[in-house]
């Protein structure tokens, strides 16, 4: 499960590599989790793109937020394309899932390419609903089983199969997306 930390980490938090134990819990019970994570420096056309992004980040109050919000739409934040290495490659493709993509069921696979790593538990949940809008029952059946495989990814699994799809709900009530 991808969590975003920017909200509880010191703007000051130097690149490096930190021990971090993170509790999380709801009403059916807590989870605790110890991983390494190694933070680096954004490069200079990181730091740019990131200069650029914050200012919206900021107003919808998250990352989260920020890519479901359908405030300040337009620009690079919905290209089909993002570069491997865009410090908001995530945030930027479900932004354009959700808003950008006049149909999901013709939004090439490809687009999750440059989440790998990290993110590649979301991309296999966002392949997932791709694939079901697609009726492509047996490639999602096989997506399921895959995610299910993954740490602290059974409630994405569970989701999927009560029929809560992320991208199908965030796309209730907007109106249609002109091809591009």
């Amino acid at each position: 499960m991808l969590l975003d930390l920017s909200g509880y980490l010191p703007e000051t938090t130097e690149p490096g590599v930190y021990d971090l134990t993170l509790n999380y819990g709801r009403t059916t019970g807590e989870a605790r989790v110890r991983q390494r994570v190694v933070f680096v420096a954004p490069n200079g056309r990181q730091r740019a793109e990131l200069a650029q992004l914050l200012p919206g980040v900021r107003r919808a109050g998250s990352w989260g937020e920020w890519a479901r919000s359908p405030t300040e739409l337009g620009g690079s934040e919905l290209a089909p394309r993002v570069r491997d290495d865009d410090p908001a490659r995530y945030y930027r493709i479900l932004r354009y899932l959700i808003f950008g993509a006049p149909s999901l069921a013709r939004v090439s696979l490809d687009v999750l390419a440059p989440l790998r790593g990290i993110y590649a538990p979301e991309a296999a949940v966002l392949r997932a609903e791709l694939l079901s809008v697609r009726g492509r029952r047996g490639a999602y059946r096989r997506q399921l089983e895959a995610i299910a495989g993954m740490p602290g990814m059974a409630h994405a699994v569970d989701q999927l199969e009560r029929g809560q799809h992320l991208l199908e709900h965030e796309r209730e009530g907007l109106p249609p997306v002109a091809p591009r």
